[in-house]
């Protein structure tokens, strides 16, 4: 597979004829561009709001010509006052969203003999680039600060060839390199022939990119609210015409700047009233459209195009060869997708209204406050002094004149924080997070299952996000390991091994099978504040005091020094199960009955023996001596366990006549026939594996 970077034009018959075919492809290229940001430019107002409230710039006006949003400073001579209760919500939002576990494993067929260890190289190597090539951990993180803002994100997965170890020197052709050594060798001799200079450079490693695509990059078709149905999607980028010249000699020479704003295709900046424009110089605006593969063009197209010429073109997408069809490369995430259109909600949008009206009020109260200070009215011309709003300002009246009529109105009054506490209580219903989410307990409430369980009503909300999230996530990493096949054969790659030491590790490219699968991670949410820790632990340490063996006072000291629960100790349980367990390898190995342990839990024994036991009586009923040899020695084992229980419960039966009798082992043991004497035993509880046929005393 060719990296996504490495283009190759089609051999042109004619230069005539490649020359319309270029200007028809153009055309039809451009055609798709103007009715992608026609119908983005709906979207795009929403998206500066949003990026400007949370910039804390949050009193706006937006100009209906231009879509511009602008920052208001003063209303009617009154300073706006702005208190931001959203940037809380939002880093909550982004911690709770990246905490996740997103990195998914590989799985190989069974079916290969090395499946095991190929898989374990995919993994390991996989997890070398997520760590320090492509910074999966990083770009999660960047995804979803923007997801909270814009709504909608996508990355770009893709082999660089300008990044890396320098490899070798090698002939260039068109702007690219020629890998092959023969072709290399029969090019440089032709040109050489016809006393033309060949360009050599030097080729670099390259490593895989998870290039970060804003909404200011993405323009997807109209009418389609899902990407998997795109026909085609269109990537833009500013990129310098110098790298340009230097990658297409020939397609980008007399290539013109652009005036590109700092922000794309968005307006200059966020707007501020005091910002200026930021224009990138000496770049142009380079389209890279892919068409999904259709009737014409069954492995799909990839154009590279300006708006004045085609750079590149190629008859198939970058990752052809994936498990699952042709690949873009392209991977899209949305915080809330909406029926009918593709541009996701944000996160954000929810708290803006009752943000609005919260800086209102405080605004009004602010200036109610500052308008009935005290004041001192004097005769005109008597002082000269302007107004300052300051406590015991002096206003100049006419002589004679009355002093101002002031119309009370609402006195101000606690209704006034009601409101502005009411707002803050719209945007936590409408961000959906309370506050245990911004690591608050509830008033009254301390255990930790309780607050789990609020925090688990809030992570509904957020869990299917998540899970989306995930899920493209998986699709994103079928293409990085599509990617790594670029690697160079036998690339070295330090890992960590046990015990924090460095481990060297060959991965070969070769290895990586043609069909294999990716599994994602689950993951769930819980109370990650310290103090839900905290509880978590008084939890535990409360709920063992009421068991027979309570934890000891050196986990709970440990736990609150480390400010999380710790381990809990093997129980005794687990290791009643696993002696049993042993018991029964033992037993059906020697044909011999284990001796029966006076500390043995007899009801939790009996119960794994008779699980053991199931499976070879079955056999012993289709006649197979051996297991029915087995089934009689557990059965021997288990008899004992039953008169230990009865014995340890008050019954004085000796321990011979609970022996089985001979014979077939399925029939039981038989009672003893004289029972004069006996006193009467307390009634047992029912002992787990119990047959029916034993009388219950």
């Amino acid at each position: 597979m060719a990296p996504e970077t490495d283009y190759t034009r089609n051999p042109p018959n004619a230069a005539g004829e490649t020359k319309r075919e270029d200007q028809e492809l153009l055309q039809k290229w451009l055609k798709r561009k103007r009715e992608a940001e026609e119908d983005r430019k709906q979207y795009l107002p929403q998206i500066k709001v949003n990026r400007k409230f949370a910039a804390g710039k949050q009193h706006l006006s937006v100009n209906t010509k231009d879509g511009r949003v602008l920052d208001i400073r003063e209303r009617h001579g009154i300073k706006l006052v702005t208190s931001d209760i959203l940037t809380q919500y939002l880093l909550t939002a982004v911690g709770r969203m990246a905490s996740n576990d997103y990195r998914p494993t590989f799985l190989v067929s069974q079916d290969n003999e090395l499946a095991e260890d190929i898989a374990r190289q995919m993994n390991l190597s996989f997890g070398w680039g997520w760590d320090h090539e492509w910074q999966g951990d990083k770009k999660i993180l960047q995804v979803w600060r923007l997801l909270v803002i814009d709504g909608t994100c996508a990355i770009r997965c893709r082999y660089d060839s300008k990044f890396g170890d320098v490899i070798g020197s090698v002939p260039y052709k068109n702007g690219q390199p020629i890998l092959d050594p023969t072709e290399a060798r029969s090019y440089v001799a032709e040109e050489r022939a016809a006393g033309r200079n060949v360009e050599i450079k030097e080729l670099r490693e390259g490593k895989v990119v998870w290039e970060l695509l804003m909404a200011d990059n993405l323009l997807p078709p109209p009418g389609f609210d899902e990407a998997d149905n795109f026909p085609w999607e269109i990537i833009n980028r500013p990129v310098l015409i110098d790298d340009l010249q230097n990658r297409y000699p020939k397609d980008a020479a007399g290539l013109e700047a652009e005036e590109i704003e700092s922000s794309g295709s968005l307006t200059a900046g966020l707007g501020f009233t005091d910002e200026k424009e930021v224009k990138l110089e000496n770049r142009v605006m380079v389209y890279t459209g892919y068409e999904r593969p259709n009737a014409k063009h069954p492995r799909g197209q990839v154009v590279v195009f300006t708006n004045d010429r085609i750079l590149d073109r190629r008859d198939h997408l970058p990752y052809d060869s994936h498990p699952r069809g042709p690949s873009t490369g392209v991977h899209y995430f949305r915080w809330q997708a909406l029926p009918g259109r593709f541009w996701g909600r944000a996160f954000i949008e929810g708290g803006i209204g009752p943000q609005q009206v919260r800086n209102k009020r405080l605004t009004q109260i602010d200036a109610i406050i500052d308008r009935n200070m005290p004041k001192v009215f004097v005769e005109e011309n008597s002082l000269s002094r302007p107004k300052s709003g300051e406590p015991m300002e002096e206003i100049e009246i006419r002589p004679g004149a009355p002093l101002p009529k002031v119309e009370q109105g609402v006195p101000p009054g606690a209704w006034m924080l009601q409101d502005v506490r009411l707002q803050e209580e719209n945007a936590e219903r409408a961000l959906g997070m309370r506050p245990i989410s911004l690591g608050a307990p509830p008033p009254g409430v301390s255990a930790y299952s309780a607050m789990a369980l609020l925090s688990e009503n809030d992570a509904m909300k957020l869990d299917p996000i998540a899970q989306e999230t995930r899920l493209e996530f998986v699709e994103l990493c079928f293409d990085t390991m599509e990617a790594m096949r670029n690697w160079k054969p036998d690339k070295q790659i330090m890992i960590a091994g046990p015990e924090g030491q460095l481990q060297a590790h060959l991965f070969n490219a070769n290895v990586i099978p043609p069909k294999y699968m990716v599994r994602p991670p689950r993951g769930g949410a819980l109370p990650r504040s310290q103090a839900a820790e905290l509880q978590k632990i008084n939890d535990i340490w409360q709920a063992s005091r009421n068991t027979p063996t309570p934890l000891s006072l050196e986990w709970y000291i440990e736990s609150l020094n480390s400010g999380k629960a710790q381990d809990l100790p093997p129980s005794l349980g687990d290791q009643q199960a696993h002696k049993a367990e042993l018991e029964n390898i033992a037993m059906v190995s020697s044909l011999v009955p284990a001796p029966v342990a006076e500390y043995d839990d007899d009801p939790r024994h009996v119960e794994i023996h008779r699980a053991f036991q199931v499976p070879l009586r079955a056999l012993a009923d289709l006649g197979d001596e051996s297991a029915a040899q087995k089934v009689e020695v557990l059965e021997t084992h288990i008899r004992e366990h039953l008169g230990s229980a009865e014995a340890e419960a008050g019954n004085i039966r000796p321990p011979e006549e609970m022996m089985p009798t001979t014979g077939n082992p399925q029939q039981g043991f038989r009672p003893p026939a004289n029972t004069e004497g006996i006193p009467d035993a307390p009634s047992l509880p029912s002992i787990p594996g119990l047959p029916e046929s034993v009388p219950q005393q």
